[in-house]
């Protein structure tokens, strides 16, 4: 496996393989191109539909080659949570379980730079597509708003990990080599623009689900109003992305088919690599042995009965680990699963969240129930409960359907300000308020003398 560049801005200068690139292929020749920092080599890449749409293709490929978008997102924000832990500790996964990072932790680093990579891919795309009449109108339109959907995607969850970061629209090297860092309430408008935009030009349905559509960018709308707590458009976009994927009957597939490609629950997953056969999380979680383990706290909080721990939680000797995706990348003869980033169950949740918020106890309460069914679970009864009664049991309904899922956990402890009470109360877990970002790696820094650091790094 090639490894991304070693730092955001090189991530920046990597376009030219694309044109030539036909529909996931191997992409090994892609970081080896070196051209000069200050310019994107362009050449034919936006000359057509087709070479458009190659690089746009690019894009997904870019995503699903590193650390970012292939489980390590899962596996870091899992241990800075109350969710995973390393079964045999290195330093950097210590840093992380202890919530004692230092700027330097070689985890965090490869995070920043490799999400990074995949926003300078977006913005070369949506440079050379930029007033471009090579390409109908339509599609042109389709392809940028793809593009940034996936920037969109990439900054959501930098400016929730890091707070404010540099904003890269451009690929000029002169500008990114200096760029300082953009306050995260001015990033937040750009990711809501860019989505609302996505929305209006995006299809209505791809193939296996595997590009961005418009449920795509509604889901992924309603998630930034619930981050926002703006909880009538977070129920708005939620219940709009429900309409559009399961509908009106509510009806969820069986925990035990959710992540596989046909799932009707999946709004957005990518393929992997070429040379994976499916999802890499396996290995990550337990392909070569119980690696990334379940808190115990965690696996007791699931109901007798839950059909979602007889489906995603895995046991080896008294190991707990996350079995969402079991299917070995290394052999073409499993049943192949793909890294799903957006699914239903996280709208009705949305939803049901963001009605509890307004006073809607009723209405959010079906919601949960939706979770619940499938689940096999008792229905809640709403008569009776309590606004903060059916927070609570929002929040344990996310733990126990999200967990082990790009971080959810830990961005839920930390925007609902309960970090410091569950973390605080864990012994080893080292809680102070500062711990809720991440440290700007020592090497971005040293790159940019305009960065800085984050409080208490």
């Amino acid at each position: 496996m090639i490894h991304p560049a070693k730092n955001i801005y090189k991530g920046l200068i990597v376009l030219t393989f694309i044109a030539m690139c036909t529909v996931w292929q191997s992409c090994e020749s892609f970081t080896e191109i070196d051209p000069p920092r200050n310019k994107i080599v362009k050449q034919d890449a936006f000359a057509d539909e087709t070479s458009a749409n190659a690089a746009v293709l690019g894009i997904y490929l870019q995503l699903s080659s590193v650390g970012f978008g292939q489980g390590q997102t899962t596996v870091i924000l899992g241990q800075s949570s109350d969710e995973i832990y390393k079964n045999f500790d290195d330093s950097s996964s210590t840093q992380l379980h202890t919530n004692d990072l230092v700027a330097n932790n070689g985890n965090i680093k490869d995070l920043w730079t490799s999400i990074y990579a995949v926003i300078g891919q977006s913005n070369a795309v949506l440079e050379g597509l930029e007033n471009n009449t090579n390409i109908p109108e339509v599609k042109r339109q389709q392809f940028v708003s793809e593009a940034k959907f996936v920037r969109a995607y990439c900054y959501l969850y930098l400016t929730q990990l890091w707070g404010d970061v540099p904003l890269i629209t451009t690929t000029d090297w002169s500008l990114n080599s200096k760029a300082k860092r953009t306050a995260q309430a001015e990033i937040t408008a750009l990711i809501i623009q860019d989505l609302k935009q996505a929305a209006e030009f995006l299809p209505e349905t791809v193939t296996n689900n595997i590009r961005a559509k418009k449920t795509v960018a509604l889901g992924l709308l309603s998630r930034v109003y619930l981050y926002e707590k703006n909880w009538s458009e977070a129920q708005r976009y939620a219940e709009m992305t429900i309409a559009g994927t399961v509908g009106a009957s509510a009806i969820l597939p069986d925990a035990s088919e959710v992540f596989y490609p046909e799932s009707a629950e999946t709004i957005f997953q990518i393929v992997p690599q070429k040379f994976y056969s499916s999802s890499f999380e396996s290995t990550l979680m337990h392909l070569f042995g119980p690696d990334h383990l379940l808190e115990a706290n965690l696996v007791s909080d699931f109901e007798d009965g839950d059909l979602r721990k007889t489906a995603w939680v895995g046991e080896t000797d008294g190991n707990y680990f996350a079995a969402k995706y079991t299917t070995n990348p290394y052999e073409t003869s499993g049943r192949p699963q793909y890294n799903v980033l957006l699914r239903a169950a996280e709208q009705f949740l949305i939803a049901a969240e963001a009605q509890a918020q307004q006073s809607n106890i009723t209405g959010a309460v079906e919601n949960i129930n939706v979770i619940r069914r499938r689940a096999g679970l008792i229905e809640i009864d709403a008569q009776g409960l309590s606004q903060s009664e059916c927070l609570s049991l929002i929040e344990k309904e996310r733990r126990t359907e999200l967990f082990a899922e790009w971080g959810h956990r830990w961005l839920d402890l930390k925007r609902t300000g309960r970090a410091a009470e569950v973390l605080g109360g864990i012994t080893g877990k080292n809680w102070k308020a500062e711990d809720a970002l991440y440290p700007i790696p020592t090497t971005e820094i040293r790159l940019n003398p305009n960065l800085t650091q984050n409080k208490d790094y």
